[in-house]
């Protein structure tokens, strides 16, 4: 399966952008992610955006004063990312740019 096949995919709680993620590292990586997002960098390491953005890198986002991490999206091109998005209803395909400020680690698997 395409990762790509997901978009459309209405946003519910059992198809959160941890739903997303976690789905699509099972499908094109073969490796099973915790439930909780913050354990999940022991499976990557940090990479610089937006220079060495590239497919299947992990993308966290902060909306919060504390900067902690409240959505994730994987990286589908160096200029898109692929999330399940509460505002659109479903997964979509967006521009990376248009979170640019509220990204706070972008991680790549090892």
């Amino acid at each position: 399966m395409d990762p790509l096949d997901l978009i459309g995919t209405p946003y519910d709680k059992e198809h959160d952008c941890y739903w997303l993620i976690r789905s699509v590292v099972k499908i094109g990586l073969g490796i099973t992610l915790p439930e909780k997002p913050i354990s999940w960098r022991r499976y990557g390491r940090t990479i610089d955006w937006p220079t060495d953005i590239e497919a299947f890198n992990l993308i966290f986002f902060s909306s919060n004063a504390p900067r902690t991490i409240d959505h994730v999206g994987i990286a589908v091109s160096n200029i898109e990312f692929l999330h399940s998005s509460e505002h659109h209803g479903s997964v979509v395909q967006e521009p990376i740019r248009r979170y640019g400020a509220l990204i706070v680690a972008v991680g790549k698997f090892r």
